[in-house]
């Protein structure tokens, strides 16, 4: 995706899929043939390059530590929770935090971070591809961080919403309390086993492209209240049909939906 910048705002100018050779066995030789072109037909000097990626290595979660005055404390104390919690962690993992919140219990005042690790072999994967294609890279994202940076621009009265980003491989849940990221959930479910299973149904007729798009129109017509009602029921039906795949899919984001809202009463999902 390329996209110009105009003032505040930016603009998506030119968008497409760039596939790897099929005759490249090598993965990351392939990577780099396809990143060179997209050099030749995108990039320019003064191009920002940033990238959104993928690893289940990649860990992004929530800790609460007591408030400390210093950095350098609190730092040390993160350190520790990763050496704890993390079974891939080492000290040369990339790794970053953000304060969320802060909060008193029993006269003891808390902090909320969000803290992100990444092993460095993942980190340095990307990073010697792009040097190797002659792109300089400025930033790479987790995916997560992209979807919340995208969020962030999109709703502009954030409120406890979740987002369900539907990828090739698998689907991702992300649930924001306020703005803030409060939980990741991945599930191996994509459009590529979503696609496969909807044509391959006999009830064809269900999914055709002038029903889909007049449900589309008759969804964006209705208020927020009852769009959440007929994506319930369009779930409920798709139950219905008794498809592994779709079951499957369904369980999983209604099973999120009840850890989600079971886990703090604060906490009641109002948009998805």
């Amino acid at each position: 995706i390329a996209g110009r910048r105009s003032g505040t705002d930016i603009e998506v100018f030119l968008w497409g899929v760039q596939q790897f050779p099929a005759d490249e066995k090598d993965r990351r030789k392939a990577l780099q043939i396809a990143l060179e072109n997209i050099r030749h037909k995108v990039y320019s000097s003064g191009t920002e390059v940033s990238i959104g990626i993928f690893s289940p290595e990649i860990n992004i979660r929530q800790v609460i530590l007591p408030k400390m005055k210093k950095e350098s404390d609190l730092r040390q104390a993160l350190v520790y929770k990763n050496q704890t919690d993390l079974q891939n962690y080492d000290e040369n993992a990339v790794w970053s935090y953000e304060s969320i919140s802060e909060f008193e219990k029993d006269g003891t005042a808390y902090c909320r971070l969000l803290v992100t690790t990444a092993p460095a072999e993942v980190v340095n994967y990307y990073a010697q591809v792009f040097e190797r294609a002659a792109i300089e890279l400025k930033n790479i994202y987790p995916r997560p961080a992209a979807i919340h940076s995208a969020y962030q621009r999109m709703m502009r009265q954030p409120q406890n919403d979740l987002l369900i980003n539907v990828a090739y491989d698998l689907t991702q849940m992300c649930y924001f309390r306020n703005s803030n990221l409060s939980f990741i959930r991945n599930v191996s479910i994509g459009s590529r086993n979503l696609e496969v299973t909807i044509h391959s149904r006999k009830d064809q007729d269900d999914a055709s492209p002038a029903k889909l798009e007049k449900d589309d129109k008759q969804l964006s017509n209705e208020n927020p209240s009852l769009l959440r009602g007929r994506l319930i029921n369009k779930i409920e039906d798709l139950k219905h049909k008794q498809n592994p795949v779709l079951d499957t899919f369904l369980s999983e984001i209604l099973r999120s939906i009840t850890f989600i809202q079971g886990s703090n009463e604060k906490q009641q999902i109002k948009r998805i």
